[in-house]
């Protein structure tokens, strides 16, 4: 796009190089992410959110007579409603799975070992942790936000697909929609997250939700994989005064599955992960035992 694609009154605001510096922050961001999250053999590609990302990758693939499909497991309710129900056309030949790496309200796990070019991985709660080294091996396409573990920016995430594994067209098409991320805004703010010198990339906390301590005469159950960076503890339906209690403390409840989620945080290179099960312990505590 060219500067005639702004009106006279924006241009003023903005410049006649609006496109052109948002590209250029673009490419400097996609170099910085390749290097410090080791992506070398991946192509990045930059959408506003996961969910915009999914709807962009099924629309390319369809195009490919490739279709989405859920994999056999929980997904997270917003990404699974992307994905359910249906037209009335025959699918497609063939098909790839989303799959969800980590599910925020279970924390269950979902190996990516075997999985090769058959799935999509939904990585919004393994990319930036602990998990990620697993991630980058083994899956071939994978989608993550920058808002979340790696803590950089809200408004933007990333599409990363092997370069090996997939056609040059359905990258050159990714570059097409990635054109819609011309606000320079989180691009900007992810560039100066980076270059923060007390800024660490990875978010090392985890939790050993076998080994929580656990108020007794609740109906506790801890439920999600040791080695997270949160916990999730099924109970029973909890009352609205409990709620508000956890969500004053930035606890997640989540009803299709009736578990709360208790998030950890502890910023660090990502090869020295921060115990946080007693502070798992301690805040479960507080929550109930008032």
């Amino acid at each position: 796009m060219d500067a005639s694609s702004l009106s006279p009154d924006l241009q003023r605001v903005y410049g006649e190089h609006f496109y052109k510096r948002a590209a250029m922050l673009r490419d400097r961001l996609r170099d910085e992410l390749t290097c410090i999250y080791r992506l070398d053999d991946y192509d990045i590609f930059f959408v506003q959110s996961v969910r915009v990302g999914l709807v962009i990758l099924n629309h390319l693939f369809h195009r490919q007579e490739v279709m989405l499909r859920l994999a056999p497991q929980h997904h997270y309710p917003p990404i699974a409603r992307l994905f359910t129900g249906g037209g009335q056309c025959p699918p497609p030949p063939g098909e790839l799975n989303i799959i969800t790496h980590v599910h925020p309200g279970t924390g269950a796990v979902c190996s990516l070992k075997g999985c090769g070019g058959k799935g999509m991985v939904d990585a919004s709660h393994s990319f930036a942790t602990l998990r990620h080294a697993e991630l980058v091996r083994d899956s071939e396409i994978f989608i993550a936000p920058l808002h979340k573990h790696a803590s950089l920016t809200p408004g933007l995430a990333i599409v990363a697909l092997r370069a090996s594994s997939h056609s040059r067209l359905l990258r050159s098409e990714l570059r097409l929609f990635e054109e819609a991320t011309a606000s320079s805004h989180p691009l900007e703010e992810a560039l100066e997250t980076l270059a923060r010198p007390e800024w660490q990339p990875f978010n090392v906390a985890q939790v050993c939700a076998s080994a929580l301590t656990l108020p007794a005469g609740y109906g506790l159950d801890p439920v999600s994989a040791d080695g997270l960076p949160f916990c999730c503890i099924k109970m029973p339906v909890p009352d609205e005064g409990l709620l508000r209690r956890a969500k004053a403390d930035s606890i997640s409840y989540f009803p299709d599955v009736g578990t709360l989620r208790l998030s950890c945080w502890a910023r660090g290179d990502g090869t020295i992960p921060v115990d946080t099960t007693p502070e798992v312990s301690r805040r479960l505590t507080q929550l109930l035992e008032v």
